[in-house]
């Protein structure tokens, strides 16, 4: 069994989506790659997005929407289930609950049962407990989520059943809960969810009906090849199959920079990472992706971010953006407070990683830097994102300026300082003021009027 986690609480409702722009195909060697700016809106408070460009990125902040609509909110998580006595065999007369503590028993049971056999590897056994009669395309899909399960070195499964729901007839309605850990069985909670009924009979339950949500994860919408290194597993169809070994290469290495920026204590065990067709970039996840965006880091947890790659990405442009992203998936672990105010921040430090040192001068978005700044529309580095109608030279240069306030504050007061009062604002949910205080020993204005100077001239 599974724990709940927590929704972050100003953003009850998951998943939480991260995409960035890619630099899109052109001639190599260099110069680097144009980046397409992106563009985003702000209109609510449920679902956070940040839309990188190239090594930029923006925060969008969209309202709770139907199943139908661009970002669905993720289904009730269950509630933690406490260790549970055996359940009384129900006799006619008996309460509902009576009858619905046996038939969430028996379910339990019959997913013991599919759990010994994916981690065992048996293909028969994993779908012993499928009624003969289920459709077959549902049982396709229970076979293709355990062959790409078993592609990607599925180490550990972690099943939890929801409320059951009376079907009647013997029949019981339940939503499954289900983390996988990958090449190592220990991992943070990411449980995706699938609707299930099953038939209860005596001592037996038997699937009947399985589809996956709405919000499907890779390994439950398409057959995966996988590869993994040291800290991160790349998951991709048989189309790309060719190019894993570049991307776990590439993803090693971006491991290693996203790791110094995880809240102490909370690096992520591994970092997951799928590479889509075009076809699997508009379902993975059930999210409706920009056109122009070429990756996205998905919250689907507190504690556990994946990535989604575009296939359409140029060889050049992979490991810039999994820097960028591995970054948000490492520094944003936990819970998180203020996040739309502190879009400069948030999208500083992504920066920050994928420039890897770089010379200032050498940011794509330079020179809208300074232009922002010339024409007086920017007067301080804590800027907010752009909006959905912001022009992309614009775009570019607000990010330049998350990029450059953040690069200031490292190297005014080490990187370590820089990180400590990242996570001092965004995960303790100190003011900027109190956190300078705290970390930097300085006045929150002064520092913020030096990173300004230091903003415009880097910018020239």
């Amino acid at each position: 069994m599974h724990p709940q986690h927590t929704p972050h609480p100003q953003n009850p409702q998951y998943p939480q989506y991260y995409p960035h722009p890619p630099q899109w195909p052109v001639q190599v060697p260099p110069p680097q790659p144009k980046r397409r700016w992106g563009r985003w809106v702000a209109l609510g408070a449920a679902v956070l997005v940040l839309c990188c460009a190239g090594s930029v990125a923006a925060i969008v902040v969209v309202p709770s929407l139907g199943k139908k609509d661009l970002f669905t909110s993720a289904k009730a998580q269950p509630t933690k289930s406490p260790s549970i006595a055996p359940a009384k065999s129900p006799s006619a007369g008996d309460p509902q609950s009576v009858f619905q503590a046996w038939a969430h028993e028996k379910v339990r049971e019959a997913l013991a049962k599919q759990r010994t056999a994916l981690l065992a590897g048996n293909e028969s056994g994993f779908l012993a407990v499928i009624d003969p009669k289920i459709p077959g395309t549902e049982k396709n899909a229970l076979l293709r989520t355990f062959r790409s399960l078993r592609a990607m070195k599925v180490a550990d499964w972690r099943d939890s059943p929801g409320t059951a729901v009376d079907k009647s007839n013997g029949l019981w309605a339940f939503e499954i809960f289900s983390t996988a850990c990958f090449v190592s069985a220990e991992c943070e909670d990411g449980p995706a969810s699938a609707d299930t009924i099953w038939r209860v009979e005596g001592a037996t339950a038997t699937l009947t009906s399985w589809k996956a949500s709405d919000e499907a994860h890779p390994w439950q919408y398409s057959e995966l090849v996988a590869s993994s290194g040291g800290r991160t597993v790349v998951a991709t169809t048989k189309n790309y199959e060719s190019r894993l070994p570049q991307l776990v290469a590439e993803a090693e290495k971006a491991a290693i920079v996203a790791d110094r920026f995880a809240p102490a204590g909370k690096t992520p065990s591994r970092y997951v990472i799928y590479f889509a067709g075009q076809t699997e970039w508009k379902n993975w996840f059930g999210w409706d992706p920009p056109e122009w965006s070429g990756g996205v880091a998905i919250d689907v947890s507190d504690d556990r971010y994946e990535l989604v790659l575009n296939g359409q990405l140029h060889r050049s442009a992979v490991d810039d953006l999994l820097r960028h992203e591995l970054t948000h998936a490492s520094s944003l672990v936990g819970k998180i407070g203020g996040s739309n105010a502190l879009w400069w921040l948030i999208e500083g430090i992504a920066e920050y990683a994928e420039m890897q040192g770089a010379p200032a001068s050498t940011h794509p978005g330079i020179s809208e830097v300074k232009k922002l700044v010339d024409s007086g529309d920017v007067t301080k580095i804590d800027i907010s994102g752009p909006g959905r109608k912001t022009a992309e030279d614009v775009v570019a240069g607000q990010y330049g300026i998350a990029f450059l306030a953040t690069r200031c504050l490292a190297e005014r007061f080490t990187e370590e300082k820089m990180v400590e009062f990242f996570h001092t604002v965004v995960h303790d949910q100190k003011t900027l003021v109190t956190a300078s205080t705290q970390v930097f020993q300085s006045d929150w204005g002064s520092v913020s009027a030096d990173c300004f100077n230091y903003v415009k001239q880097a910018a020239g």
